[in-house]
């Protein structure tokens, strides 16, 4: 979901919501997941890669968990961050590569 900047709601400028459903699949219950998160074009060519992590909620074995709390920042100036920010988000593809999990 994208915003606006809104100075009267204290958007100094416009930003991208993501919202994550993150399903653990093993058996044991999921403190926090590292990984890297990629923003394709519709034919796969890389936009923007990014760090992100999940943490500050467990993740029970089985369970499925949404995160919405991942933002990116628009920078008017970096055209990676207009494209994302003006494209059609069905014409995105969203990849995210899981580097570490810690395990309660």
């Amino acid at each position: 979901k994208n915003y606006q900047a809104d100075y009267s709601k204290g958007r100094y400028s416009a930003y991208s919501q993501f919202t994550f459903d993150v399903k653990n699949k093993s058996s044991k219950d999921i403190k926090g997941i590292q990984g890297v998160f990629t923003v394709c074009d519709l034919f796969g060519n890389e936009i923007k890669k990014f760090n992100c992590d999940f943490t500050g909620t467990k993740i029970s074995s089985g369970k499925t968990v949404s995160f919405t709390d991942k933002y990116l920042e628009i920078n008017q100036f970096i055209d990676e961050d207009v494209k994302i920010y003006n494209e059609n988000y069905g014409d995105l593809l969203f990849k995210y590569n899981v580097t570490q999990i810690v395990y309660y």
